[in-house]
């Protein structure tokens, strides 16, 4: 009996000592999304490759707006893709989702458009994928590229198969700042669907 009851004892002791020792839920342990380059991440997957450049996000951790610049190329051998502003949205960390700001609300609540433009570097990095697709790229302007409403705003992108485009999305600030955060963006194709998803981190 005495036996019986030691083992049980030291049973106990060993389940507390794991549960002790094992690590809780950190932001800072959540996986992002790999990596193309620096602040440049990216998903793969059957048919469709989506890259996230961040480093004018990182320089944007609390202003109304934060941009995202992003790109995707449809690699399915068939079907077009229609994309649009209204597929995208953005968590960042616990928040609910941010749907991407209309061109309308960035012109009227942001005033660094033009300074944005200088830090935009992703595509230094997403050459290495995006060049084994049909040059050049479909053009896409989901925002206007100053605040004086310069060139034509697009409110669709439609990819042809083996086609890609890159831009910059907007997303209204959650209402703290970004630094440390983890960011997930969420591409939706149709309504209902699951989102693809990428994840990058501001440190």
């Amino acid at each position: 009996m005495r036996c019986a009851r030691f083992g049980l004892v030291m049973g106990m002791a060993a389940a507390l000592l794991a549960c002790a020792s094992a690590p809780g839920p950190s932001q800072g342990l959540q996986p992002t999304s790999r990596t193309l380059g620096p602040f440049v991440y990216f998903e793969e997957g059957t048919d469709l490759l989506i890259t996230v450049g961040a480093q004018a996000t990182r320089q944007r951790l609390d202003t109304p707006f934060f941009p995202i610049e992003i790109g995707i190329a449809n690699k399915s051998h068939e079907k077009v893709i229609t994309i649009t502003r209204e597929a995208f949205s953005a968590t960042v960390g616990d928040s609910k989702e941010i749907p991407a700001a209309t061109a309308a609300e960035v012109i009227e609540g942001y005033r660094a458009l033009n300074a944005d433009r200088v830090l935009f570097r992703s595509r230094e990095f997403t050459a290495t994928k995006f060049d084994r697709y049909t040059q050049p790229a479909v053009d896409s302007r989901f925002y206007p590229n100053s605040q004086r409403r310069t060139g034509v705003v697009q409110e669709r992108v439609e990819l042809g198969s083996g086609t890609y485009f890159q831009d910059v999305l907007y997303f209204r600030n959650p209402g703290f700042s970004l630094k440390g955060q983890v960011v997930s963006l969420l591409v939706r194709l149709k309504a209902g669907e699951d989102p693809h998803v990428v994840v990058f981190k501001l440190d």
